[in-house]
């Protein structure tokens, strides 16, 4: 590992150091994989006007999964083969542009998605899952993704902006740069979700609270299941 990237949990602070490094010793070793889960019931008005407007230099559009393919290069991480899965079950991408190429991506999906070859993540009717969002490294800590979110919001408004998504649980580049400001538009963290591979096996886990939301993971061949008790 480039021990650049060991030196940088240190500028989190002690306590997240400590966890980044533990979750990573269990992430290698152990094959432990761990996230936090997080629900957004909807923008409102003051989250819209503090929307960025998207630069000329920067052109951002909503497209269907399959328009990304004339793209794909080898570091944008876009396999013909989902750009495919994606368009079969009618996801939704959107992505920015620059000089050409795509600098950001993000997808969105409105039914049980693919995780693993041997999970899935079952979604709430009425709720949005976004994956897959990726930046290239040249443009990360710019505020690009959020001319994905402007881009979205200017052509659906705030109908398709209910979602839930999950970030690895010691993802702090990612936790400690979100602007979730005023409180009244922070999202609700949902406890964690997450899977460990024993012997060849892949066991899911998911948080009380994460299924009383009806967003978990599962086997590929465990039925969905809608309600789960409160407690």
């Amino acid at each position: 590992m480039d021990i650049r990237k060991l030196r940088t949990p240190l500028q989190w602070g002690p306590r997240r150091a400590v966890i980044w490094y533990l979750l990573e010793f269990a992430k290698r070793i152990l094959n432990l994989n761990l996230f936090r889960l997080w629900v957004a019931q909807g923008p409102d008005d003051a989250w819209s006007a503090d929307l960025p407007e998207i630069p000329l230099e920067f052109p951002t559009r909503c497209l269907e999964p399959q328009e990304l393919i004339p793209y794909i290069t080898p570091d944008n991480d876009l396999p013909a083969e989902f750009l495919d899965e994606a368009q079969k079950k009618g996801d939704e991408c959107t992505a920015v542009f620059h000089q050409g190429k795509v600098v950001s991506y993000g997808f969105d999906s409105y039914k049980r998605t693919l995780i693993n070859e041997a999970l899935d993540i079952d979604i709430p009717e009425g709720l949005r899952y976004g994956y897959k969002g990726w930046t290239h490294p040249d443009y990360r800590q710019q505020g690009i993704s959020r001319y994905r979110a402007k881009a979205k919001f200017d052509r659906y408004g705030f109908r398709r902006l209910k979602g839930v998504w999950y970030v690895e649980y010691h993802n702090y580049a990612s936790l400690l740069n979100n602007r979730y400001e005023p409180p009244d538009q922070r999202p609700l963290y949902l406890g964690i979700i997450g899977w460990i591979r024993i012997f060849g096996h892949v066991i899911p886990f998911n948080s009380r609270r994460a299924k009383w939301l009806g967003t978990v993971l599962l086997k590929k061949q465990a039925p969905s299941r809608r309600t789960y008790p409160y407690t």
